[in-house]
């Protein structure tokens, strides 16, 4: 079985960024986040109507589904089998991202930019229940950073590009008034984190993780399949 999950340790300079993005994250929350939205005009028309279809390019609900079709279809498909362990991690990434992000919004209760706008609350209200209390963290752009992640450590290429436009995505959820900047920001960092913590793992147990694949899908592994005159 060739490996597909290859060692990976995060470079210096990109922790030392994420530290400092967090950090950028925290002064967001005390100095930019209220001056920011009441800066933003209401949206209207043909600007609103493409932020909306950007948000739902990072709708996560959009994205379950297209794995899960995908990773049905490398299950069952010798032509996509190649793809399967791969679907598997971005999946298990984005569902582990996704559980931080609602067990955080059920907890942190914070108010969102419409209620800042229109009575005048801002912050946490920790454990208050409705989505006009559910800003942090944010799904849509945990999901692109998730994804933007689980792409990055597959394929260690176009870092810049891919993180600028995950971000150019994200920046939608500030535009329509639904989160913060501080919001979108410490939102990546718990995607990052997240993810690159799931490909860890599974470069650490690829073989156990291909083998239980194969059994639940009731596959042969590759050393199964090879007949017993290759072996000899």
């Amino acid at each position: 079985m060739s490996k597909e999950f290859t060692s990976y340790r995060m470079e210096l300079k990109h922790i030392l960024f994420l530290i400092a993005w967090l950090g950028f994250g925290c002064i967001c929350y005390f100095g930019i986040d209220q001056s920011v939205v009441y800066a933003i005009p209401r949206l209207q028309g043909a600007l609103r109507t493409v932020c909306k279809l950007f948000t739902f390019m990072i709708n996560h609900t959009f994205w379950a589904g297209l794995l899960i079709f995908t990773f049905g279809i490398a299950c069952f498909t010798e032509q996509w089998k190649k793809y399967r362990n791969r679907i598997f991690f971005v999946g298990i990434a984005l569902a582990a991202s996704l559980t931080v992000v609602y067990l955080s919004k059920a907890y942190f209760g914070r108010a969102r930019p419409t209620l800042l706008t229109q009575t005048g609350e801002y912050g946490f209200y920790f454990l208050q229940s409705g989505h006009r209390y559910h800003s942090f963290p944010s799904s849509h752009i945990v999901t692109v950073f998730s994804l933007a992640t689980a792409y990055y450590c597959l394929f260690r290429k176009s870092l810049g590009v891919v993180f600028l436009v995950a971000w150019a995505l994200s920046l939608t959820r500030i535009l329509l008034r639904q989160h913060f900047v501080s919001d979108a920001v410490v939102s990546s960092c718990i995607a990052i984190g997240v993810s690159y913590a799931v490909y860890l793992f599974f470069a650490r147990y690829e073989e156990k993780i291909d083998h239980f694949l194969n059994r639940a899908t009731w596959r042969k592994s590759d050393e199964q399949l090879r007949s017993p005159d290759q072996e000899s």
